[in-house]
């Protein structure tokens, strides 16, 4: 039986909270179908037809639609070992810039040596779909180099679509750098680059690595505001730092 679509299991609990728990086939969807029925108790007893409690009503049940869904969706990543969940830590910053330019930051401190952290990272096919929205990486050549093409499958909310990358650099052990764009495309649909980075932390013991990986773009869009695009970039930042504490 195949893994429940994390991104079918959204929508399916933004639409009916509960639907998604239930397609994740977890029993947490019996306290979310109970508090649906609650909320259309609730909704029945103070019933009125006064427009402002018709729309708290429904920023409510949205608000429980959105929550929901977004616990459905944890649902369906991978659980980490007991191993992997213990001594991570991750930042996420957004320097403040002008104009359209977009850049953020993430840094993991893992408990061990860089090189069991490099043989993670060095992994494109597997490391680059810990991702908000990479689902599959496909390599136009099997060595892993500067200059190599590949492309990106995303899933962003169930829709489906194709970016295309270039590895850019290449320092086995250390890091590297790959760019992410639509249809090879520069002026359009966010092109960005990033940029991996793998190092000791000092001498500790037992000895410790930092990941840092940095997105640095321009957002294109002109109908919506560049600060709008850097605070959606800090949110999925924030997601990504998430899943990979999962996944390392």
């Amino acid at each position: 039986m195949s893994e429940p679509n994390k991104w079918s299991a959204f929508l399916l609990s933004l639409a009916a909270p509960g639907a998604g728990q239930l397609y994740a086939r977890s029993f947490w969807c019996v306290p979310w179908f109970c508090s649906v029925a609650l909320f259309a108790i609730i909704a029945g007893v103070t019933s009125s037809t006064n427009f402002g409690v018709v729309t708290l009503q429904a920023v409510l049940f949205a608000v429980l639609g959105l929550l929901s869904a977004e616990h459905a969706k944890r649902l369906c990543e991978t659980t980490p070992s007991q191993l992997r969940r213990s001594g991570i830590v991750s930042r996420v910053e957004l320097p403040p810039l002008r104009g359209r330019t977009v850049k953020a930051r993430i840094e993991l401190d893992v408990p061990y040596d860089r090189k069991k952290l490099w043989s993670t990272v060095a992994n494109l096919s597997e490391f680059l779909t810990i991702d908000t929205f990479h689902e599959q990486v496909t390599m136009m050549r099997p060595e892993v180099r500067a200059g190599v093409d590949f492309v990106l499958s995303h899933n962003a909310f169930g829709v489906r679509f194709r970016r295309f990358g270039r590895i850019l650099r290449w320092e086995e052990g250390r890091g590297y750098s790959f760019s992410d764009l639509p249809n090879g495309k520069l002026g359009v649909g966010f092109p960005h680059v990033f940029f991996i980075r793998v190092e000791e932390i000092g001498d500790r013991m037992p000895p410790a690595s930092r990941l840092t990986i940095e997105v640095r773009g321009k957002w294109t869009s002109r109908w919506i505001p560049a600060a709008l695009g850097r605070w959606w970039l800090y949110c999925v930042c924030r997601e990504h730092a998430r899943l990979l504490r999962k996944a390392l």
